[in-house]
């Protein structure tokens, strides 16, 4: 099964709602694209529920507000609703820098862990875009932890692709 962004019933998933998340739920908004925000912290969801940016980028809180007028843009703490609406998952979480000089991942493979879980329960086609900063090789290690978790098969029932973000720091 193909996944189609111009499906009008495809609908994304956005995985943590700082920079990179909360300006990507606004930009697929304004390009007609529906999203659901997904934040464990509950002031951010809040945040965009009402239509703000939970950073300060011209024009984000039209887009938000636009968007939510429109029926485009949602933000929620329940994984399992976003999920079980959407089959793309934009992971945006942290990756902060160790004082080993590596990449923390945990993050993002705690997400991926959950959307194993419930691809495991609900089987579906489904694709994982990290848009994080990752290191070569952690797509490759996702698919196999996913598919270990879900049982499904990596590169036929379920995708990992990477786009970074690429963000000037």
């Amino acid at each position: 099964m193909e996944t189609n962004l111009n499906d009008e019933k495809q609908i994304v998933t956005i995985f943590g709602l700082g920079y990179v998340g909360c300006v990507s739920l606004a930009g697929l908004s304004f390009g007609g694209i529906r999203s659901i925000g997904i934040d464990i912290d509950i002031d951010k969801v809040n945040t965009i529920m009402n239509g703000f940016g939970t950073i300060v980028e011209p024009k984000l809180d039209d887009l938000l507000t636009k968007g939510l007028a429109d029926g485009l843009v949602s933000a929620t703490s329940d994984i399992n609703s976003a999920l079980n609406q959407s089959n793309i998952a934009l992971i945006t979480v942290g990756t902060p820098q160790l004082s080993s000089g590596e990449l923390d991942l945990s993050q993002i493979y705690s997400v991926c862990s959950i959307i194993g879980e419930f691809l495991k329960l609900n089987p579906k086609n489904f694709t994982i875009a990290i848009r994080s900063t990752i290191k070569p090789g952690t797509c490759e290690k996702i698919a196999l932890m996913v598919q270990d978790i879900s049982g499904l098969k990596a590169h036929e029932d379920f995708f990992i692709v990477s786009n970074p973000e690429f963000l000037r720091e």
